[in-house]
């Protein structure tokens, strides 16, 4: 019963402040947000919660011929890193 309640209350707080919660998260935290619920499940889908990721990782210009793929691209650079540079990437890949 304390689990509805703690994402009851999460999802009481503004969608922005969680997106800005989500896009503090690693990687494979931010995709397991999205299992918590429908709700955590869109905002985990929000494309500017991806366009951010995308220019804070990857590149600040606007590369990108779709924004509205954001999730698409990212997630496909993100995953190329690790599996070309497996050694290089650490369990603190992508986090603040």
């Amino acid at each position: 019963m304390e689990e509805d309640t703690a994402v009851s209350t999460a999802i009481l707080l503004p969608h922005e402040l969680i997106l800005s919660i989500l896009a503090h998260l690693p990687l494979p935290d931010l995709l397991n947000a999205s299992l918590v619920s429908k709700e955590f499940n869109a905002l985990s889908e929000d494309n500017s919660l991806w366009e951010s990721l995308y220019r804070f990782y990857i590149s600040s210009q606007p590369l990108h011929p779709r924004p509205d793929r954001w999730k698409e691209r990212c997630l496909a650079i993100m995953i190329g890193i690790i599996v070309l540079f497996p050694s290089e990437v650490g369990t603190n890949f992508f986090q603040f």
